[in-house]
């Protein structure tokens, strides 16, 4: 089976996956996990976005539920897998198994691989583009903060100073903790050296500006946003409901969520 790449469709990427499945009743395409943090960035694919300008979350939005139905359908074809399904915890269990083909992930994956599976071959490919034409993805981010009330401020400071500093930010690119913060390390030799890693890192880089980008962050709700979408997709993916009695409750749901918040 050809390994998923950037020209890829989500009806290329699906078929791939039904490829990889059909070779052995225990073998699947992809792990998809009943999560929005996962699923979101098909959500985004289809150009949906979190939040519309006045605040408010549909989820039945037309392009919401094709994404869903997409996602949900490779589990119901049993190309994809939920994680538990397996005895795995997440999508780098998944991977580092000899079940599943795929996993959608950052690129903290690769310090998880590097120790649990160090032998695995592995190949990096950006997100399938999207109905939309785009691909989607989920932007997360990572800070560190500096206590207003500190007695030991100027310390502090140096030590942020330090963590934030091209060295240090080089160390965290190539051990997989996270992406470089510094414009300086753009264009950085690492991304060219030609390992699985540093392919990986380079095109998960590539990614956090390549079509509609969302960050991770859900307002004054915070992640009890995600809540409604995950039981959706949690209903859908284990037969309890159908696609569009799903997101109806989901939608009820976040409304409700939403007005308590102010929102």
């Amino acid at each position: 089976v050809d390994y998923p790449d950037a020209d890829d469709t989500w009806d290329d990427f699906a078929q791939k996956a039904r490829d990889v499945a059909d070779l052995d009743d225990e073998v699947y395409g992809v792990c998809f996990p009943a999560t929005f943090d996962r699923f979101g960035a098909f959500a985004f694919g289809t150009g949906w976005n979190t939040f519309d300008d006045a605040g408010s979350s549909d989820l039945l939005d037309a392009r919401f539920e094709e994404a869903v139905t997409w996602y949900t359908g490779l589990i119901a074809d049993e190309a994809a897998v939920q994680p538990s399904d397996i005895g795995a915890g997440w999508t780098g269990d998944c991977l580092a198994t000899d079940n599943v083909g795929i996993a959608i992930e950052g690129a903290w994956i690769l310090g998880f691989l590097r120790d649990v599976a160090p032998n695995l071959q592995f190949g990096t490919a950006p997100m399938p583009l999207g109905p939309s034409g785009e691909r989607g993805n989920l932007l997360f981010t990572v800070a560190w903060g500096v206590n207003a009330n500190s007695e030991n401020q100027e310390e502090a400071l140096a030590v942020l100073e330090l963590l934030v500093s091209e060295k240090v930010q080089q160390f965290v690119l190539e051990n997989g903790l996270a992406l470089p913060s510094r414009e300086a390390l753009a264009e950085n030799a690492y991304f060219e050296a030609g390992t699985p890693e540093a392919e990986a890192n380079k095109v998960v880089f590539d990614g956090g500006s390549d079509g509609n980008v969302i960050g991770f962050q859900f307002g004054s709700v915070g992640t009890d946003w995600m809540q409604p979408v995950n039981e959706a997709l949690s209903a859908v993916m284990t037969g309890q409901s159908d696609v569009s009695e799903a997101l109806s409750a989901a939608q009820e749901q976040l409304v409700a969520l939403l007005e308590r918040a102010g929102n």
